[in-house]
C-alpha cells in the first residue's frame, strides 16, 4: 500500500483516469516515463499508480514530480484539463509552466470566491446571458455602471464578483466541446474620471494568470467617445493571445454588429448618456436649419 504523500498529486479515481487516459490520442502510451521519478518516490506504489504514470504525458509527469518533491498538493480543481490550458500557455516552456501553477495553486488557497447568494446581490452588474452563437456561456460585466455608482471598497468586491462568476461559469456552464466562454464588456456611462483604474487592471491580471485559454471573446461596446483613448490605453495589459480575442464594436452599430453573435440579445438599458446623445444630435439638425433659414431661403 503506497503512503498518502506519495498519492497526493494523483486522482482519487486512477481506474477511470487511466481508462480516459487510454482514449486520448495525445497521450503517447508505448512510452514509459518512470524513469524520471527517483527511486524512493517509485516505493510502495501500487500497481495502479505505476501503471497511471507510465501514460501520462512528459510534461504531466514532470509537474507532479517536482510538486512532489516540494510537497505540494495540487487541488482537484486543477485537473489534467486544467493543467493542459496552462501548459499551453506556457508555450511548451516547462519552467514557466510549473511557475504558473505554483503560483495559481497559492492564489487558490489564499482566493474567496463568493458564494451564489452573493453573487446574486450584484446580479445587475456582472451576470450570465445564455450562450452565443458558437456555444460559449456569455459574462455580461457592466463595467462603465461599476465605475460611475461604486464607491473603492465596492469596486474591490466587484472585481471579486467578476472573477467568482468565471469561477462559477467554468465550473458548471462551459461545454466540453467548446470549454471557452464569451465575455461581452458594457462601457455605458464609462468616465475617465470615475473609472476604477487599478480594479480593472487587478482583475485583468487574475483572469490571465489563473484562466489560461479560457476566452473565446472579448466584446467591448458602448465605449462612450470621451473615454476611448482611456480603453485603448488599457489594452496594453492584455496579452498577444488576450488581444487576439478582442473585438472592439462601434457605439452606433453595436446591435447590428452582437446580432451575429447572439441569437437573443443581452438587454442593454438606455442610459442618460443616449438620451443626451439625441438630443445633441436634435438640436445639430435645429441648428442646421436656421442657418439655412437665415441665409438661403
Amino acid at each position: 500500500m503506497g503512503s498518502t504523500k506519495h498519492r497526493q498529486n494523483y486522482p482519487k479515481n486512477l481506474d477511470i483516469d487511466l481508462r480516459n487516459a487510454h482514449s486520448k490520442k495525445s497521450i503517447y502510451i508505448s512510452r514509459c516515463y518512470l524513469f524520471r521519478w527517483s527511486p524512493n518516490s517509485l516505493l510502495g506504489r501500487s500497481a495502479t499508480e505505476l501503471l497511471f504514470m507510465s501514460v501520462m504525458e512528459d510534461w504531466l509527469v514532470s509537474l507532479y514530480s517536482e510538486l512532489e518533491e516540494k510537497g505540494i498538493t495540487i487541488p482537484e480543481r486543477l485537473n489534467e484539463d486544467e493543467l493542459r490550458r496552462f501548459h499551453d500557455a506556457s508555450g511548451s516552456d516547462f519552467a514557466k509552466f510549473l511557475s504558473s501553477v505554483e503560483k495559481t495553486i497559492q492564489w487558490r488557497r489564499k482566493y474567496i470566491m463568493l458564494s451564489q447568494q452573493e453573487l446574486d446581490a450584484w446580479g445587475n452588474l456582472v451576470f450570465w446571458h445564455g450562450s452565443d452563437v458558437m456555444q460559449r456561456p456569455t459574462l455580461v460585466v457592466r463595467i462603465g455602471l461599476a465605475g460611475s455608482t461604486l464607491d473603492s471598497d465596492d469596486q474591490l468586491e466587484f472585481a471579486r464578483a467578476v472573477v467568482s462568476q468565471v469561477e462559477y461559469g467554468v465550473v458548471n456552464l462551459v461545454h466540453p466541446e467548446n470549454p471557452h466562454i464569451t465575455v461581452l464588456l458594457d462601457c455605458s456611462r464609462l468616465s475617465p474620471f470615475e473609472f476604477p483604474l487599478q480594479t480593472f487592471k487587478s482583475c485583468v491580471a487574475l483572469l490571465q494568470d489563473h484562466y489560461p485559454n479560457r476566452l473565446g471573446c472579448l466584446l467591448v461596446v458602448r465605449v462612450p467617445s470621451n473615454a476611448k483613448v482611456m480603453t485603448q490605453t488599457l489594452y496594453q495589459d492584455l496579452r498577444p493571445g488576450t488581444m487576439r480575442k478582442l473585438v472592439f464594436v462601434d457605439a452606433f452599430d453595436y446591435t447590428g454588429v452582437l446580432s451575429s453573435y447572439f441569437k437573443d440579445m443581452p438587454d442593454f438599458p438606455t442610459t442618460g448618456e443616449e438620451a443626451i446623445g439625441g438630443i445633441v444630435i436634435l438640436c445639430f439638425f435645429i441648428g442646421l436649419l436656421l442657418f439655412l433659414s437665415l441665409y438661403f431661403l
